[in-house]
């Protein structure tokens, strides 16, 4: 994922993302007791996301922009909702499965907060966190990863952790692209859901003492609604500072 140290002396990468990504994500783990679609990843928490109007790179029109924790950008569809602690669902999660979350950020399908029939009758999650590292620990927003075989490993690892308790349907598949003047790693898979298999899509972009980590989630079936839009949605992400 970064420069070749990171890596090593026992997976310092890996303690990041998995002690920092996973561990602290929740406070336990839990099992379905509803036929509501919920991401292993998401649950409560307040939200760091406000919206913001001005932009240096294209949004596609009717389309949101949030700036992030004074770190980031991103936009998503008018066809999703921030979540926040005090909607219905959110109280659901913390009140039926004692789950707490991290998050900077978590958008879902809309109405989803109400428990509307419309909002339960499909599925689609943006989850988004930043983490810090020391200065140099990870690329600059602009550098390009150099990947060992120990690192896809060590990436694998860290997704077959986010997916519990859900399983694989096809494990992750990894490349490097260019989002915005920024690199990122992207890793594509499929995995079980209540209602019929998942596509996920899991990002993570460095900048030199900060890593985000993102998450887009959609049910299969329901592909013809959520996947034109949400592969779009990583091209809207930026740095608020670059390094």
């Amino acid at each position: 994922m970064a420069k070749k140290y990171l890596f090593a002396a026992g997976g310092l990468l890996l303690t990041i993302l998995i002690s920092g990504f996973i561990s602290n994500l929740f406070s336990k783990k839990h099992t379905s007791t509803s036929s509501i679609s919920y991401a292993p990843t998401e649950t409560l928490k307040s939200s760091n996301a406000q919206t913001i109007t001005s932009s240096e790179i294209s949004i596609p029109t009717g389309w949101t922009q949030y700036e992030i924790g004074e770190t980031y950008t991103l936009a998503v569809p008018e066809t999703l909702e921030l979540r926040h602690d005090y909607d219905v669902y959110t109280r659901w999660l913390a009140d039926s499965l004692g789950l707490i979350s991290n998050a900077d950020a978590v958008f879902q399908q809309k109405k989803l907060s109400t428990l509307s029939k419309d909002g339960m009758s499909t599925y689609a999650r943006i989850m988004i966190q930043k983490f810090p590292c020391s200065p140099g620990e990870t690329e600059r927003h602009n550098e390009y990863p150099l990947l060992t075989d120990a690192d896809y490993r060590y990436l694998d690892e860290m997704v077959e952790a986010e997916v519990v308790p859900a399983s694989f349907i096809e494990h992750p598949s990894w490349r490097i692209i260019a989002i915005n003047d920024n690199m990122a790693i992207e890793g594509r898979y499929r995995r079980s859901g209540t209602e019929g298999p998942v596509n996920c899509r899991l990002y993570l972009l460095s900048n030199y003492d900060e890593i985000v980590k993102l998450i887009i989630a959609y049910r299969e079936k329901d592909q013809d609604l959520w996947a034109e839009d949400l592969d779009k949605v990583i091209h809207t992400f930026n740095w608020k500072y670059p390094k």
